[in-house]
């Protein structure tokens, strides 16, 4: 399994490396900007991607629209793990959904490895 982290902070970036190894997922892949990714994406289709919202240039939501504009990338999962508060991204929870984000976890209360499980389980779904 492929996972895409596009995380701006290299030190969380570098944990959930170690995390997802760990959780046995065999291909880690890290991007510390979402123009990054999408070319990551392009040359490499993960199977899921965690993200951070606060991202530049291109917002969170930009990324996921541009993402979701590409017919091969419309249905790969997406978690976010993101120091928004959880209130913002409720109030906005329908359009989160429809561009495919499955969970939203908070920085500082969730941990790493309850990310982790939860990728684990959305993959082992598909």
């Amino acid at each position: 399994m492929k996972i895409l982290c596009i995380e701006p902070d290299v030190v969380l970036a570098k944990a959930f490396k170690i995390v997802f190894t760990r959780n046995h997922h065999d291909t880690i892949m890290l991007c510390l900007d979402p123009q990054a990714a999408i070319e990551q994406i392009d040359t490499q289709k993960p199977d899921a991607i965690v993200m951070e919202l606060q991202l530049a240039p291109l917002s969170g939501l930009a990324f996921l629209h541009e993402l979701r504009s590409y017919e091969d990338f419309s249905d790969i999962p997406v978690v976010v793990y993101s120091s928004v508060p959880q209130e913002s991204f409720q109030a906005d929870a329908a359009t989160w959904r429809s561009l495919g984000v499955k969970k939203y976890f908070y920085k500082s209360t969730d941990s790493l490895q309850k990310v982790a499980r939860f990728i684990h389980g959305v993959l082992d779904e598909a």
